[in-house]
């Protein structure tokens, strides 16, 4: 005996109505939950890229050197690295010889400027002198100078430094 087709009532206006209604809302559901998790996914992936970012600023970063002779320098060492919006930073510089004291020609220290990729100045800071420890040898006498120290800054900013400058007063 075979098994009879079931035979279904007409539906209503009112049924025909609900149900194109909620299969719209189920498509639109569908449509917005894709969104929130599209858009929580690509702000889970720019938090990941902030985290490496912070990371990278944290490691430490040699500038190059210099050698200002005019005012008794016969090298100068700059490293910088960048913790929870401040710049860390050791500056040292070592005189040409023992009979040069670099406070004979400086009163003030030196300050350095930063610029960016297309070599505009765009932050500067001072390093007093008197900041400085000196480093002496067996006779007393000074032979470098050197600071270790830090200044506030936000990561933008820093991200902007590409190449540095020295400066002094006297």
């Amino acid at each position: 005996m075979a098994n009879p087709i079931p035979q279904f009532k007409e539906f209503t206006l009112a049924q025909k109505f609900f149900c194109v209604l909620g299969t719209l809302v189920l498509i639109v559901g569908i449509g917005v939950g894709y969104y929130f998790l599209s858009e929580h996914i690509k702000y889970i992936k720019q938090e990941e890229d902030k985290k490496v970012l912070i990371e990278s600023l944290s490691e430490v970063k040699k500038w190059k050197d210099f050698e200002v002779k005019i005012i008794g320098v016969s090298s100068c060492y700059f490293t910088t690295k960048w913790i929870n919006g401040e710049m860390l930073y050791k500056f040292s510089v070592k005189t040409i010889s023992d009979r040069v004291h670099i406070s004979r020609y400086l009163s003030n220290g030196f300050f350095v400027e930063f610029m960016d990729k297309d070599g505009f100045k765009i932050y500067k800071f001072e390093i007093p002198l008197n900041s400085m420890s000196a480093v002496v040898d067996n006779q007393g006498m000074a032979v470098a100078y050197s600071v270790d120290n830090k200044i506030s800054i936000g990561s933008d900013e820093y991200l902007k430094f590409k190449d540095w400058t020295l400066g002094w007063n006297f």
